[in-house]
């Protein structure tokens, strides 16, 4: 008896015809059928993520940026569009039909690029090209029903293929709500861990309807513990999970890795590149970009005790005044006013540096004036330029020292946090009137909407603008011990999937996620704030679009929404 095991016979083998059995296996393999279809030539590592779609029903793509996912999940679609057949019936027959195939995003303008990526391949086969039709009405449909690529423009994107098969391009809809009473047969989940709950809530009943399904999730890490992270990590969900790092693109030189870890930090870069979850417990402010903001310069620092000064606006004001006097710049304001009164109220005023902007809100690729890329040139756009500690004031003493910062400085923006303590202190300013400066009240407790139909929590906003303007080297940084010390040692809890952040010695820092929403406020001179209703607690101001759309923050009453672009 011989040694070597036996091999068994490929059941191809049979086939005599050559041509057939080539025929055969391209259709059987995604990445000899993309190599024939698009002349695509697969990376190292690709092929075997591709080639599990036919060994498994339930995949999770870890990946990091820079590594080319995209275009993947647009080839698993378009494969299983033109290859898949699946069965059903209609009456007491069993007929076969087309696939049904969902590609979703967190963001509509997501969908879109996935959209997109999608039909440039298409148009990248001369055959493909040819028989596709746009926009068409729906008796123009029927008529070419078995002779074209028709798409569908609303109201999202289909497209629909002459053997049946669909693929939709869809973001998560309202409430992130949108796959519910949906049932498909391939659904490509791409950046599954910024979808919300809500999307995993609606998303769960119509695997129910098919079973067989093949779903795959798609995403670089946020750091959140939630359904990506646990579809990872917990084989109880029954995942196959493959983890790449966009380091391991070819095309990845030594140069751009510095670029790119230079732009993000190191945090950033390992989360972001190399597809890693991150601490749960960790520094939310890089050390090494705390370091590089600090400049040489001098800065106003002022500590007041509010029960041993009678005169307490005025004792501010005589230091501020001479301090801002010879400064061309304008001036923003961001005001923490302490968890409970007597304790330490911070205010932090920066320069913002509205003639020579650069810095653009997360989310955005371009600048909204000239759509060139930002400068990453020497400079900030922001600089702290001076930290007022009130300790022990009374809430009336702190309105009397805002209103007069108010009347006796240049102000622009002046953002106070009205989660629970403040809300009253807000409202009273608000009622008072008189103010030259816009006053924005910033709820860390609300909600943002992201793009259409995101939502994201304030708080969290405004810490990932401050993180983004260091890592760009935007934001400048007095050499103030106290600021410096609540900066690194400020950090998050990523347990529980919603970062929680230490609230011990964060009043300085939760004063610059004011200014960081202050100085977003007025980084779009097209925008106009006006009154939009107002809330039992908390005044209110939408910002209405003059010349574009923009979704800058908006405190909306007593929903709390408020709008800024963020991934």
């Amino acid at each position: 008896m011989s040694g070597t095991a036996a091999v068994m016979e490929s059941p191809l083998s049979k086939i005599r015809d050559e041509g057939a059995r080539n025929r055969i296996a391209t259709l059987t393999d995604i990445v000899l059928w993309a190599n024939e279809k698009f002349d695509w030539r697969v990376r190292p590592r690709q092929d075997g993520m591709l080639r599990a779609i036919h060994q498994f029903n339930k995949i999770a793509y870890r990946i990091g940026r820079q590594f080319g996912k995209t275009e993947c999940m647009a080839l698993i679609a378009l494969y299983f569009a033109w290859v898949k057949m699946c069965p059903a019936t209609r009456g007491p027959a069993a007929i076969l039909r087309g696939a049904r195939i969902l590609m979703a995003s967190a963001k509509d303008d997501w969908a879109e690029t996935l959209y997109d990526r999608t039909r440039t391949l298409m148009e990248s086969n001369e055959d493909m090209r040819l028989m596709i039709h746009e926009g068409m009405d729906r008796k123009a449909e029927r008529d070419l029903a078995r002779s074209a690529i028709r798409i569908r423009l609303s109201p999202y994107k289909r497209i629909i293929l002459p053997n049946g098969s669909f693929i939709d391009f869809r973001g998560p809809g309202d409430k992130g709500e949108g796959p519910r009473s949906k049932t498909y047969d391939v659904k490509i989940i791409d950046e599954a861990d910024y979808m919300p709950k809500a999307f995993w809530a609606a998303e769960g009943p119509t695997s129910i309807n098919a079973p067989a399904a093949l779903t795959i999730l798609s995403s670089t890490p946020t750091g959140k513990r939630e359904h990506f992270y646990r579809a990872c990590t917990d084989p109880k969900m029954g995942y196959k999970e493959f983890h790449i790092s966009g380091e391991e693109n070819p095309n990845m030189t030594e140069e751009k890795k510095r670029e790119l870890l230079e732009e993000l930090g190191p945090e950033g870069y390992d989360r972001e590149i190399r597809a890693n979850w991150g601490n749960i417990m960790a520094g939310v402010f890089s050390a090494e970009c705390i370091d590089r903001a600090i400049y040489e310069g001098e800065f106003l620092r002022v500590r007041v005790v509010g029960a041993e000064t009678k005169d307490l606006e005025g004792d501010v004001l005589r230091r501020l005044r001479d301090f801002v006097a010879e400064r061309p710049k304008e001036l923003l304001v961001g005001c923490d006013l302490g968890t409970s009164a007597g304790s330490p109220c911070e205010i932090l005023f920066a320069e913002a540096d509205t003639l020579r902007r650069r810095l653009r809100p997360p989310g955005y690729a371009e600048t909204p004036t000239t759509g060139a890329m930002p400068s990453m040139a020497s400079g900030d756009d922001l600089d702290v330029i001076g930290i007022i500690t009130l300790i022990g004031a009374s809430w009336p003493q702190i309105e009397n020292v805002l209103k007069a910062v108010d009347q006796e400085i240049r102000v622009r923006y002046m953002a106070i946090d009205a989660t629970g303590v403040g809300a009253p202190v807000c409202e009273n300013l608000q009622y008072r009137g008189g103010f030259r400066c816009q006053l924005l009240p910033f709820d860390f407790s609300s909600n943002l909407v992201v793009g259409d139909g995101m939502r994201k929590n304030s708080k969290v906003w405004a810490t990932d603008a401050l993180v983004s303007m260091l890592q760009r080297g935007n934001l400048g940084l007095p050499d103030d011990d106290d600021l410096l010390y609540q900066f690194r040692n400020h950090t998050v809890d990523l347990s529980r999937g919603r970062p929680k952040y230490s609230k011990v010695d964060d009043h300085i820092v939760d004063a610059a996620r004011c200014l960081a929403y202050a100085f977003y406020k007025d980084y779009f001179p097209g925008e106009t704030a006006v009154p939009a209703g107002q809330d039992a607690a908390v005044p209110t101001v939408e910002l209405r679009a003059v010349k574009q759309k923009t979704d800058m923050p908006t405190h909306t009453g007593k929903t709390k929404v408020c709008g800024i672009p963020i991934r």
